[in-house]
Formats: structure tokens, sequence, C-alpha cells
């Protein structure tokens, strides 16, 4: 899911504004897979799991909004969800300098995320626990992340 940033034929700029992203939320009616994904520029959120189990999302990508200063949009909130494997990411902000928290988990359970990597914040994980951006924001490298982290 691509909320436009630049008109495809000409590269001209655009704005266009687009509250949400991807709203997951299954239920128990079996498993869910995602594979290389990538939902961008909305503004409160990229992937929403909400009351979700049993998802696997492999190889997805995001990046925040580019009109909000600074972006307060999460590239993935998760809530209320049991099961929730996640591999391999790419949760970045490149506009209108740095995002305070990207990756929100408010009581979820028995979950893995492995090789999130985040461009742009201060803050990785937010929400029920707080990880901080391991680089600091003056380095300006180009991801930062985790390898591992379960709930």
């Amino acid at each position: 899911m691509w909320t436009a940033d630049h008109d495809i034929d000409s590269g001209q700029t655009i704005t266009v504004k687009n509250p949400r992203g991807m709203t997951i939320a299954n239920t128990g009616s079996g498993k869910s897979f995602l594979y290389g994904t990538a939902s961008e520029h909305s503004m409160l959120y990229q992937y929403n799991f909400s009351h979700a189990s049993d998802i696997t999302a492999v190889l997805f990508q995001t990046e925040t909004d580019y009109w909000s200063t600074p972006p307060s949009g999460y590239a993935i909130n998760l809530e209320h969800s049991t099961n929730i494997n996640i591999y391999g990411t790419g949760l970045y902000n490149w506009f209108n300098g740095n995002q305070t928290a990207v990756f929100n988990i408010i009581n979820t359970t028995s979950s893995n995320y492995y090789g999130i990597n985040v461009h742009g914040v201060t803050t990785v994980i937010s929400g029920d626990v707080v990880i901080e951006a391991y680089t600091p924001i003056e380095e300006e490298w180009f991801c930062d992340g985790f390898t591992a982290y379960q709930n």
C-alpha cells in the first residue's frame, strides 16, 4: 500500500494525506502470512495489528508520511494480539526530523520479532516496554535496530 508522494509519470512532488495504512485483525480463523509487503506515507500507522492472532510477517518495509514535522505515526502498532511473528523489517523515517517511536506494542503476548531495522527514530519500541535507539541521532547512520525481541 503506497500513498503517493510524487507523480509516477513526471516525478513532481505531490501531497496526498492518508490517515491509515493496513489493519490486520485475525481472530483465530487460521494463520495469516504477509510476505514482502510495504505500507508507506500514512499519518497514524503503516501496519496496525489489532486483536490479531497467528500472524507471520516476513520482509516488509514502512516509510513515514512526509508532511508531518516531526512524523508521529507508528510504522507498526501492535495491540491486544498474540502469536505475532515478524521477520526482517525496514521501518524508515526520512523526513522532517527524528520520529520518537515507530514500533508500538501494547498488551501483546507470545510474539517474536527478528531483524527489525529503523532509520530516523529515537525509540525503537514503545508501549508496554521501551527500547531506545542505540545510535545517537547526530551520527546519522543508515540503520539501527535489533536482532531479536520476544514477549
